[in-house]
């Protein structure tokens, strides 16, 4: 009796730790792809709790925010590496992104947008080569994004 007891305590066990999930954001493979592989769709599309809405707020303003910031990575590092290429100055790159990615909207917006440039212009080396974006930065991107409040997302 007492070796079933324990068996059924492991097996118990076993269960429990096989139906954690872990949140999507840290199990799938590039997680900011997801949304264009499948468009519109979020993992958290079954769940249309108001907090299973801001997860899904947040999901797509990260999905965006990446691609977004791989974007200001990539213009950076062509302006930087071939100069002579453009019509624009460093200077004017720069005022043309701020006015893209504007940080006076009174939203949370403001801080995606500020984290987007930043993080940009930092890590501008990774943008660099034929690939349209970086892993590296790109997960960094995702991590910074994920890693905020869901609450911070409502009406975005």
């Amino acid at each position: 009796m007492k070796s079933t007891g324990i068996m059924f305590a492991a097996a118990l066990t076993l269960s429990l730790s096989a139906n954690a999930q872990t949140p999507p954001e840290q199990s799938m493979d590039k997680p900011w792809e997801s949304l264009y592989e499948n468009p519109g769709k979020t993992p958290y599309d079954n769940d249309q709790s108001e907090h299973g809405k801001l997860l899904q707020a947040r999901w797509k303003s990260c999905s965006g925010m990446v691609l977004k910031t791989n974007m200001v990575a990539k213009t950076v590092a062509d302006l930087k590496d071939n100069p002579d290429d453009y019509y624009v100055t460093e200077e004017q790159n720069r005022k043309q992104l701020e006015r893209f990615f504007p940080t006076d909207t009174g939203t949370y917006q403001d801080t995606i947008n500020e984290r987007i440039l930043a993080l940009g212009y930092e890590h501008w080396k990774m943008g660099r080569g034929k690939a349209d974006s970086s892993p590296e930065l790109s997960q960094l991107v995702w991590d910074w994004c994920t890693s905020q409040t869901a609450d911070n997302f409502k009406g975005l």
